[in-house]
């Protein structure tokens, strides 16, 4: 539950902001993205991509050593991450987190094609 509520409440706020901005105004042709809601929204992600990345040092997922329910409440904003211009790269655990998550055969038919 806690990873939910923080998907909720933190994850989505830094998360939401780069992926309107940057892929859902380009594909319905909206205009160009708003500089202020990057920056906030990249400033935001920052802060809480460190407090995932802190979590993972010594864990290899959320709550226990498998895949569970917080997995799929917090990964899904990362589907998109390149696209998105999300600094994942900065965040060394959070991003091998998501590569192993991206790897089970749920994940396989969602993600993007590169």
């Amino acid at each position: 539950m806690r990873w939910q509520s923080w998907q909720l409440q933190h994850w989505s706020q830094g998360c939401e902001p780069l992926l309107f901005e940057r892929i859902v105004k380009t594909f319905f042709d909206m205009g160009p993205a708003d500089p202020a809601a990057i920056a906030k929204g990249e400033a935001i992600f920052r802060k809480e991509a460190k407090v995932l990345d802190d979590h993972l040092a010594k864990r290899s997922h959320l709550v226990a050593d498998r895949v569970t329910l917080a997995e799929y409440s917090v990964a899904p904003y990362l589907v998109h991450a390149k696209g998105a211009g999300m600094p994942l790269d900065e965040f060394p655990n959070a991003k091998r987190w998501f590569g192993e998550i991206a790897k089970l055969p749920s994940w396989q038919a969602y993600l993007p094609k590169a």
